[in-house]
């Protein structure tokens, strides 16, 4: 199963990026109409489709802010 944050896109793919680095291409009809950069989306192997944990995103997100401001103030 594969699951990780959506890196980048690149042409029909998203390239999703695990907690190890590990990189994986994924065809991006298999991912939610709406997803973005960042979002952390995971597999559902029976389906073959992904979903956005809206928790997790949501939860890097404030992490990367943190980290932001501390840097920058």
């Amino acid at each position: 199963m594969v699951q990780g944050f959506v890196s980048r896109f690149n042409g029909r793919n998203a390239i999703i990026e695990d907690i190890e680095r590990n990189q994986f291409s994924v065809e991006r009809i298999k991912l939610p109409p709406d997803v973005k950069i960042g979002d952390f989306v995971v597999e559902n192997p029976k389906k073959g489709t992904f979903h956005v944990d809206a928790e997790i995103t949501a939860k890097r997100q404030l992490e990367l802010r943190r980290i932001a401001d501390t840097h920058f103030d």
